[in-house]
């Protein structure tokens, strides 16, 4: 998020979307803690024990509601249509990227970023993880 936003502000001059290009970036990662939270029925702050949880627990449901395609082009169509500012764009570049990274750098199966494909899992780790994923975590 740090690079994204450097670049960002440098081209477009723009110091609160450049801000909102970096905090986007990081703060899209809370879903995980909402999916955590609703999972487990407490809080934590732990960056270990949400690495175990999403990487090394089977079962469950994991939402990352923010981690979805449909959400990215409902909000850049939001963008075009309104022709919002540097500031909204910056957002935007900010959780585009964000997921664009994590899909070329987490092992997940290649639909899993469609919200609709996981409501129609159910939203099952099944769904996210491939196959040989948890082999050998048993």
């Amino acid at each position: 998020s740090g690079v994204f936003s450097a670049v960002y502000a440098s081209v477009t001059h723009s110091l609160w979307g450049s801000i909102l290009c970096f905090v986007s970036g990081v703060l899209m990662d809370l879903d995980h803690l909402l999916d955590y939270i609703l999972a487990k029925k407490r809080m934590t702050f732990s960056y270990k024990t949400l690495l175990s949880f999403f990487g090394n627990e089977k079962s469950g449901k994991i939402y990352i509601i923010f981690h979805s395609y449909e959400f990215i082009f409902v909000l850049w169509l939001i963008i075009a249509i309104y022709k919002l500012n540097a500031v909204w764009v910056g957002f935007a570049v900010g959780v585009t990227t964000h997921l664009i990274l994590d899909k070329f750098y987490n092992p997940v199966r290649p639909f899993v970023y469609f919200l609709t494909y996981r409501i129609r899992r159910n939203f099952t780790k099944e769904c996210i993880y491939p196959e040989d994923y948890f082999k050998g975590m048993e």
